[in-house]
């Protein structure tokens, strides 16, 4: 469960910023958008937030922050080597900050335990890294690393409630790698569960990445996978009757994959070495009579075909219990369909498990106080220096039953474009 994230100096990101899903302690739409944590501390978390903004506003460079923490922690102790440049992109607008390191923070809960991780980074190495835990409901300082400019030499503080070979794990660790990821590479069972919940807990969409096709594939070629692809499909309302679904082994040498019956089919390693090629075709109900036409996978619209390809993430993070980022979540799906999608999350009875979704839209329909609390709705917007600026409708005071969408557009809430005029010769 996500509590909060916080980005200071990456990309368009200047000054600190911090996205909260922590509930205010407003009663609006409280027993279906909150959820109980068990902790006296965060009495209630958001299952959503929504972020609107203008495009070039930011909004996708809050996602791609959290990519870039998911990442390091899953790959920098294994995929990088020694003096592999790190993707850290600092605000490039100023000549300070492009010469001072990225920072990101984050606090979530795992197995009813309360972490707050962070680090910061410059392109070639990490300068901090640390590591709170809450246990027992009082802060414990597991870890805390910082490089010296002045002596060129990093300090260790490694709290008395870590255990394990301390000295191992920081030799070993990289001056661009994560302690973090070290120990756990190294067997440390006690930081397991913060690495499980990057690598199990939290999944992000954004450009180049989707939700894993493969589940929904591989879902869709198992009886009982097939029965839940169908009442996601049945209620978002395609039309579509059934699924035929064909697998079989794959050979990626290309003359033999010529004549494989289903190259049209989506191809997937589904181990090292090992490819499956699996086809889908979707059955429609004739009009005039009870027969069914037999439509390939790929002869479905482009939304059908993205929403389809998605469901399978969509059940495993709502089975999971996990923290889906969506950028663009309105990207080639009808209005209807992304408050579908809303509602799943927001419901305890599909989301048993609390699951939570933040995305970002363009789309003003599902702007409105009947869908989210005040304290979901989030707006990204450059300020005068460029840099963006994140802040919760929960800012402003509207009136009870305002429209929030007719309200955003007209300006009142900030984050929207300001156009000028074109003139066109010729």
């Amino acid at each position: 469960m996500l509590i909060e994230f916080s980005v200071t100096n990456f990309r368009s990101f200047r000054e600190r910023q911090t996205l909260s899903l922590v509930a205010t302690q407003a009663k609006e739409l409280e027993s279906r958008n909150t959820f109980s944590t068990r902790i006296k501390s965060i009495p209630l978390l958001l299952r959503s937030a929504a972020i609107f903004g203008p495009n070039a506003g930011g909004k996708t460079n809050l996602f791609h922050a959290v990519h870039f923490v998911q990442q390091a922690v899953l790959t920098s102790a294994v995929a990088g080597q020694l003096g592999q440049k790190l993707n850290a992109k600092p605000f490039a607008l100023s000549r300070k900050t492009r010469r001072l390191p990225s920072e990101f923070e984050i606090k979530f809960i795992q197995d009813g335990v309360v972490y707050e991780y962070g680090l910061a980074c410059t392109e070639s190495q990490i300068v901090r890294e640390w590591l709170i835990a809450y246990p027992s409901g009082r802060p414990q300082r597991w870890f805390d690393r910082s490089y010296s400019n002045r002596t060129k030499k990093t300090i260790w503080t490694v709290g008395t409630k870590l255990k394990g070979p301390h000295k191992l794990w920081r030799d070993a660790t990289r001056p661009n790698a994560l302690f973090l990821s070290t120990a756990v590479q190294l067997n440390s069972e006690q930081l397991k569960p913060i690495f499980n919940w990057f690598q199990e807990k939290l999944t992000i969409v954004v450009p180049g990445v989707e939700l894993n096709p493969y589940l929904t594939f591989d879902l869709a070629a198992k009886e009982t996978g097939k029965s839940i692809i169908m009442q996601f499909l049945n209620a978002a309302d395609l039309g579509i009757s059934d699924i035929l679904v064909k697998r079989e082994p794959f050979n990626p040498n290309p003359q033999a994959a010529q004549q494989s019956p289903i190259v049209k089919g989506q191809v997937f390693v589904t181990s090292p070495g090992t490819f499956e090629a699996i086809s889908a075709s979707m059955l429609h109900k004739e009009v005039d009579s009870k027969a069914f036409v037999d439509w390939d996978y790929s002869e479905e619209s482009n939304g059908t075909q993205k929403f389809f390809r998605s469901v399978g993430g969509w059940h495993r993070v709502l089975s999971l219990g996990a923290t889906v980022f969506v950028d663009e979540l309105d990207s080639s799906l009808h209005p209807k369909i992304v408050r579908f999608l809303i509602d799943l999350f927001q419901s305890s009875e599909t989301n048993r498990h609390n699951a939570q979704l933040i995305f970002n839209t363009h789309d003003t329909s599902i702007l409105s106080n009947d869908v989210f609390r005040r304290d979901q709705i989030w707006f990204a917007e450059k300020s005068k220096t460029q840099s963006t600026k994140l802040y919760s409708m929960s800012e402003f005071s509207p009136r009870k039953g305002e429209a929030f969408g007719k309200h955003y557009l007209s300006g009142r809430y900030g984050a929207v474009p300001i156009l000028g005029e074109v003139a066109l010769n010729g």
